[in-house]
């Protein structure tokens, strides 16, 4: 089918904004339509029109009457991301998506997709292209390496400049979130995850973290994560801080440390990437077929996680409270809520509660689960 070259972009939120002022350097190649929630959504960004130019700006009601375009990304809210994708993939059979994570809530939905959607669905992991990963990889493959350490946290309310930036997620499952965007790390450097052999999963102290421990080979594998942490942390070690790369916004002292080149410089790589017509090695290893092994896994880790809660094996751990509700119930309620979230449709979604942000989502998440 012959098409022109037209990318459509779903998403209005922070990293939305963010992912389209990359996109915005394409604007010369690409015909590129911005879909909103609604007129409202719309007209707010009206007002910065001279900020997106040649960008067309039409409402989620005039979806079906769009000609099929050559691209659609989808960063619209985490939870609106699987209703948003089984309509449009539908509507324009022929494109290829670029989607945020999470997807799916369940693996075998993966498994029902086709294997033209499974090679044709791409998930943003954008630090599989950053450049220091990729060179330690190069390393690591020729030297003895005793363990992997990969540090992913967030503070519950982020500050940049003394404004407040964003806050945590709450709603969705860590394990489909922060937790598959280190494992994209660990095959940005070449690791082959179909010999990763899961050793155990707990919830510990030090940041209010989640702690997944692993193997591959005769290499331990660590992966902490937090929505929780006293400071925003992204940071590979490598023997125990021997080496490591941290892609914060600060520096590490006293070690060895490739810099990180910043986060947007990668996310031009991923558009990239993704809009070029070939299907380079590096395009093909952000589908869904070839991440299929890596899906597997958050599904795997999150039924241990949840495995041990129950039997009680979580319970003994010093768990900190977020503005009065038990953390680690937060963490809990996330995985609850995402398994149990139904496809809406996209002009249905504020009636949703996971719309809420900061104390007011925790509030709501927990009032929602002692009801469900």
């Amino acid at each position: 089918m012959q098409r022109s070259n037209k990318i459509y972009f779903i998403g209005n939120g922070r990293w939305a904004k963010i992912l389209i002022q990359n996109l915005l350097q394409h604007k010369n190649k690409y015909e590129i339509t911005w879909i909103f929630r609604n007129e409202k959504s719309l007209r707010s960004n009206l007002t910065r029109s001279k900020d997106y130019i040649k960008v067309k700006f039409v409402t989620w009601n005039k979806v079906y009457s769009l000609p099929q375009p050559n691209r659609v990304i989808i960063a619209s809210h985490s939870l609106d991301h699987s209703s948003h994708y089984k309509i449009l993939r539908t509507r324009f059979p022929f494109a290829e998506f670029l989607i945020e994570k999470p997807l799916f809530n369940e693996f075998n939905k993966f498994q029902m997709l086709s294997e033209r959607e499974k090679k044709k669905t791409f998930f943003n992991l954008e630090f599989m292209y950053l450049y220091e990963i990729n060179n330690m990889g190069k390393y690591i493959a020729q030297e003895n390496i005793e363990s992997i350490d990969i540090y992913w946290y967030d503070p519950f309310i982020s500050y940049r400049q003394a404004k407040r930036e964003k806050y945590s997620e709450v709603f969705t499952s860590i394990f489909h979130d922060q937790y598959l965007h280190t494992i994209s790390i660990l095959i940005a450097m070449n690791l082959e995850m179909r010999n990763f052999f899961l050793i155990d999963v707990n919830k510990i102290e030090k940041n209010d973290c989640v702690k997944i421990s692993g193997s591959l080979g005769e290499t331990k594998i660590n992966i902490f994560l937090s929505r929780f942490a006293n400071e925003r942390m992204r940071k590979l070690e490598i023997n125990q801080g021997l080496l490591s790369i941290d892609f914060s916004d600060r520096q590490p002292k006293g070690q060895k440390t490739f810099s990180s080149r910043g986060r947007e410089s990668t996310v031009r790589k991923t558009f990239s990437y993704f809009l070029s017509k070939k299907q380079s090695s590096r395009k093909k290893l952000h589908c869904i077929n070839a991440l299929n092994t890596a899906l597997q896994l958050c599904f795997v880790t999150e039924d241990k996680f949840l495995a041990k809660y129950f039997s009680g094996q979580l319970n003994k751990f010093y768990d900190e409270e977020v503005d009065g509700y038990n953390s680690l119930n937060v963490y809990l309620n996330g995985i609850k809520y995402f398994r149990k979230m139904k496809s809406n449709k996209f002009n249905q979604s504020k009636k949703f509660i996971h719309y809420k942000v900061g104390f007011e989502a925790i509030k709501s998440l927990h009032l929602w689960s002692k009801n469900n």
